[in-house]
C-alpha cells in the first residue's frame, strides 16, 4: 500500500528520495506499466517518487554533434511527431506507431519502456540497433551505460534502487545508413510482440557496413545478434544474404512457449522478421 507520494523538482532530489527510501520506493513516469502492476497486486511500493514535475526530463532534441537525446519523460507521441525523429530516426517513429494507440502513446515514456525491461519491450531492439546508450543518475553522480549493458533479464536492468534513467542518447546516423523494425503480433499495433527484430546498416560502395541486428521477445531480454550482423557485413545487400542472416538470428534466439505462440513458431518467425528488418534498413 502506498503511504507517501513525492513530487521532486529536480533529478537530484528524486535520487535523494530514492536513496532515503531505498527498497521501498518506485519511480513513476508515464505510469502505463507501474500502475498496471500495482493494480494487479504484483508490486506494492510504500513510496512513489513521481518524476512528472521535473521539466528537465521532458527534453527531446537533436543536433549533429550530440545526436538524438530523449529525456526520461518524453512520450511515444512526442517521438512520433518530432520532425528530427521522422527525418533521421524514422525507425523510432515506426516503433512508436506500432506500440500502442493514442491514449497510451500520449502517456507512456520511451524511457519507461526500457526501464520496465520486458523481454518484448518494443523500443529495445531498435535502440540497440541504433547503438543507443542511457544516462543514469545516482548518489555518486551521472554514468553512461551502453544499452547493450542495460538489460539484465526479465524486468531487470542495470539501475540501482537509488538511480534513475535521465536520458537516452542515440548517435547521429551515418550518411547512407538506414534502419528497420519488424514486429509480429496478432494485431499490427496495440499488441505485445511475439517476435520483434530491428536492424541498421550503412551502404558504402555497394556493400553493407556497421551492421547491427537486435531481437526482442525471444530471449530473457532484448539483445544484439552478432552472428546475423556478421552474415551481412561487407556484402552487397540481397534477399539471399538477408535470409542467411535470418537463419543465424533464429539459431541464436531462445524463445519460450506461452499463450501467444510456441517456441518453435517464434524461432521460425525470427528468421522472417530479421530478413524483413534488414531489407527495410537497406531499402530493398
Amino acid at each position: 500500500m502506498v503511504k507517501e507520494l513525492f513530487c521532486p523538482a529536480t533529478p537530484e532530489d528524486a535520487v535523494a528520495l530514492l536513496a532515503e527510501h531505498k527498497g521501498k520506493a518506485k519511480v513513476l513516469a508515464g505510469g502505463t506499466d507501474l500502475v498496471v502492476l500495482m493494480r494487479a497486486g504484483k508490486i506494492a511500493p510504500e513510496v512513489i517518487v513521481s518524476l512528472n514535475g521535473i521539466a528537465a526530463l521532458r527534453s527531446l532534441s537533436f543536433n549533429p554533434d550530440d545526436g538524438l537525446r530523449i529525456g526520461a519523460l518524453a512520450t511515444h507521441s512526442e517521438l512520433l511527431e518530432n520532425g528530427d525523429v521522422q527525418a533521421r530516426y524514422s525507425v523510432l517513429a515506426e516503433t512508436a506507431r506500432a506500440l500502442a494507440g493514442p491514449p497510451v502513446r500520449n502517456a507512456a515514456s520511451v524511457a519507461g519502456n526500457l526501464c520496465h525491461a520486458a523481454p518484448s519491450a518494443d523500443f529495445g531492439p531498435p535502440l540497440l540497433a541504433l547503438d543507443a546508450s542511457v544516462a543514469v543518475l545516482g548518489p555518486e553522480g551521472e554514468r553512461m551505460v551502453p544499452l547493450t549493458d542495460f538489460f539484465k533479464g526479465p524486468n531487470r536492468t542495470d539501475l540501482a534502487e537509488d538511480e534513475i534513467l535521465t536520458e537516452i542518447r542515440v548517435p547521429t546516423p551515418a550518411e547512407g545508413s538506414g534502419a528497420g523494425y519488424q514486429k509480429l503480433g496478432v494485431r499490427s499495433a496495440m499488441e505485445i510482440a511475439m517476435v520483434s527484430a530491428a536492424a541498421s546498416l550503412t551502404k558504402t560502395n555497394g556493400a553493407c557496413s556497421d551492421v547491427r541486428v537486435a531481437l526482442g521477445a525471444v530471449a530473457p531480454a532484448p539483445f544484439l545478434v552478432k552472428s546475423a550482423a556478421a552474415a551481412v557485413e561487407g556484402k552487397a545487400p540481397s534477399a539471399e544474404v538477408f535470409a542467411q542472416a535470418g537463419e543465424a538470428a533464429a539459431a541464436e534466439s531462445q524463445p519460450i512457449s506461452d499463450i501467444r505462440a510456441s517456441a518453435e513458431y517464434r524461432k521460425k518467425m525470427v528468421a522472417v522478421m530479421t530478413r524483413r528488418a534488414l531489407a527495410r534498413a537497406a531499402s530493398l
